[in-house]
């Protein structure tokens, strides 16, 4: 049953591990794997987790099994726990299906009691479940804990009286949309406020809204935004929430823009706070003149994502009366060559990409802060299109080298397609990879000649191998706005992008 689980993800985890198992783990605060406090992490919490008797009679049928030479089980329980324990970032959520092994080592273990040590076994687990599913589920009884380790005998999670105004809010977005699609961004990452609460409340009701977190440097294709003063969640995950919150406390136009619409008082003392997209009607400028800040702005704006542009071009074609509500139909951008990451990043992965032409259709910028400010804030897009452009081989090898994920793999370019090495922790994959225009993001990826640590995988499962490596779900999943890609050729020489013949 714990291959239901981990089975799918057996190629990928090696890849996580490796990714998530330090740096992550860090910043996140846990303990370095090889110390006291993490290598007693899950064993200190595994009878809260599992159960107190279940334990018992766990190690009773382990040290069954091992004596019966039956390997299977105390394998499949030993080898992941001790892979979990050298991961630094501990969660009981990943041993959680370990508990299907353990289960079965326990009914092992009960399975040696005889006679009547067999009833009192029997009556015990009864008792036993009782009491972990009222401690579980009420916290009756309450404020049991193991000597020692100083741990929850159970682990108590008992029905919360306070009321979070999740629904509250949502018949008021819901109200507000009038049904409509609309992408909501929850800033807060608060443990009973946060996107995965409001996403399963929609789902439950059957909202339509697409859920996203915090925005980063721009609300771009953001509807509404739920924002949420006091306790922001964890620290390592605060800063973003409050540089939002600083953020429409000084920039009156991003505020402007984005207007309250609800308060709710909160539980835990604090205030939320709903904002919808209200642009209205700008000011009146000629149409010339919003062109020529476009274009200003645009260029000014280049500058953390692409640098030593040659022959830059912005064209943009709207109506003075779309102009005034901020719209614009069309923004064309060429370049002869321009490179391109994120430079606000610390050592960003740069690609160098030559003949660049991209296409934004029925784009939204914010007209308040282009009139005073001179300044493009892009609040949404109707499509993003890159319509041309030419990555050389030897660029493409330069840019996955510093390439988060891609760090230790290797690309080389054939006719209609990229041979892709990964070296990772685990066994090496190889794959030959066909980048191919995508339907629900920007590409897609087809891949056949997977191996694993040199054997060949049945074509049946190279899906299965592929969809750990393959960044089109996420490009797709992250994309505030839809992106599309013209047709995509791979040669030895380049990756070329051109406009469907």
């Amino acid at each position: 049953m714990a291959v239901l689980w981990y089975g799918p993800r057996l190629f990928g985890m090696f890849g996580q591990i490796e990714a998530r198992s330090f740096k992550q783990a860090a910043e996140s605060g846990h303990a370095a794997p090889w110390t006291a406090e993490g290598l007693l992490f899950y064993p200190k919490w595994f009878v809260p987790q599992f159960g107190l008797l279940a334990v018992v009679f766990m190690v009773i049928g382990f040290v069954v099994a091992v004596r019966r030479r039956q390997w299977l089980l105390p394998v499949s329980l030993v080898v992941p726990f001790l892979v979990f324990e050298a991961i630094q970032n501990k969660n009981l959520r990943y041993t959680l299906p370990l508990l299907r092994v353990a289960a079965a080592l326990g009914g092992i273990g009960f399975d040696t009691a005889r006679g009547p040590l067999r009833a009192m076994a029997a009556v015990a687990v009864g008792l036993a479940a009782i009491a972990q599913v009222s401690g579980t589920a009420f916290g009756v009884p309450r404020g049991l804990t193991i000597p020692i380790v100083g741990v929850p005998l159970i682990g108590e999670n008992p029905p919360m009286r306070a009321e979070w105004p999740h629904r509250k809010i949502l018949t008021l977005i819901a109200r507000d949309a009038r049904g409509a699609p609309a992408t909501v961004s929850v800033v807060p990452n608060y443990a009973f406020f946060s996107v995965s609460n409001f996403r399963y409340y929609a789902l439950r009701d059957g909202l339509p809204l697409r859920w996203a977190r915090a925005w980063d440097e721009e609300p771009i294709g953001v509807d509404y935004m739920i924002i949420k003063d006091g306790d922001l969640g964890p620290e390592w995950t605060a800063g973003k929430p409050r540089r939002i919150a600083e953020r429409l406390a000084r920039d009156r136009n991003l505020a402007r823009v984005f207007p309250v619409i609800g308060e709710f008082p909160l539980p835990d003392g604090s205030t939320a706070t709903l904002r919808a997209r209200r642009v209205g009607t700008g000011p009146a400028v000629a149409l010339s003149t919003f062109g020529r800040r476009l274009e200003q702005a645009i260029r000014r704006r280049l500058s953390p994502v692409a640098r030593d542009i040659d022959g830059l071009e912005i064209r943009n074609v709207t109506t003075e009366e779309r102009a005034r509500d901020g719209r614009v139909d069309r923004v064309e951008l060429e370049a002869r060559a321009a490179t391109v990451g994120e430079f606000s990043r610390p050592r960003p992965a740069l690609l160098r990409v030559h003949d660049l032409r991209l296409v934004v259709e029925d784009a939204l910028v914010n007209p308040f802060s282009l009139d005073e400010e001179n300044r493009l804030d892009p609040l949404d897009a109707g499509r993003i299109r890159f319509e041309r452009a030419t990555i050389l081989s030897a660029d493409l090898t330069a840019f996955l080298r510093d390439l988060k994920g891609f760090s230790k793999a290797s690309v080389e370019l054939g006719r209609g397609f990229a041979s892709f090495a990964f070296t990772q922790f685990g066994p090496d994959v190889r794959a030959r990879v066909r980048i191919l225009p995508g339907r629900g993001g920007p590409i897609a990826v087809a891949a056949d000649h997977v191996s694993v640590g040199g054997v060949t995988i049945p074509a049946l499962l190279v899906n299965w191998v592929v969809r750990n490596y393959d960044p089109s779900p996420v490009m797709a999943a992250r994309s505030p706005v839809p992106i599309e890609v013209a047709r995509i050729d791979v040669s030895p020489d380049a990756i070329r992008i051109s406009p469907n013949r």
